[in-house]
């Protein structure tokens, strides 16, 4: 009885969470793991490939908000990393627009590794032109073209060792 109460409670409060904020439902982990309103709909637009309504955010956000790292239990995102993981190229567009920074990411991953082993070529050539440190390496000391070969990702494995890009092992010779 007790946890019939919690969740019905719970239910209502996502409910009227829903109506504040704009987000639906499938959008409440959003609301979780952002410090703000804002990213949280940002993060729910991203995440949904909802790209209108993720350029409506991001134009309404001031940088401080767009750079500032939301939370999951393993890892600190940003919104950059995350529109790069998610292949939404109009708003890694956006984002870099605005001033994100391009070589910063978590947990020493940055966008372009996460662009790379999602096998979005056209943000990992965007990233690349704006400036993405090619050969970066993270914690673990994975490049992007390790990212991209060990995902299979055979088209982007190849721009990147065209365009100066190394695996790890190439680097530490």
């Amino acid at each position: 009885m007790k946890n019939a109460l919690l969740f019905s409670l719970y239910t209502l409060l996502l409910g009227f969470m829903s109506v504040l904020t704009g987000c639906t439902s499938n959008n409440f982990e959003a609301l979780r793991i952002a410090p703000n309103n804002k990213q949280a709909l940002l993060i729910a637009a991203i995440e949904s490939g909802a790209t209108k309504d993720a350029i409506e955010q991001i134009k309404n956000c001031d940088l401080s908000t767009l750079e500032q790292p939301f939370y999951r239990p393993e890892e600190s995102l940003t919104m950059l990393f995350l529109a790069c993981a998610y292949g939404n190229f109009d708003a890694v567009e956006m984002l870099v627009d605005r001033g994100c920074k391009i070589n910063r990411g978590p947990s020493g991953n940055f966008p372009l590794e996460a662009a790379a082993s999602g096998n979005h070529l056209e943000i990992v050539q965007f990233l690349v032109a704006n400036g993405a440190a090619i050969n970066h390496s993270n914690s673990t000391k994975q490049t992007a073209l390790d990212f991209a070969l060990s995902n299979g990702r055979w088209e982007i494995a190849e721009w990147l060792s065209a365009h100066g890009g190394k695996t790890n092992l190439q680097l530490s010779n």
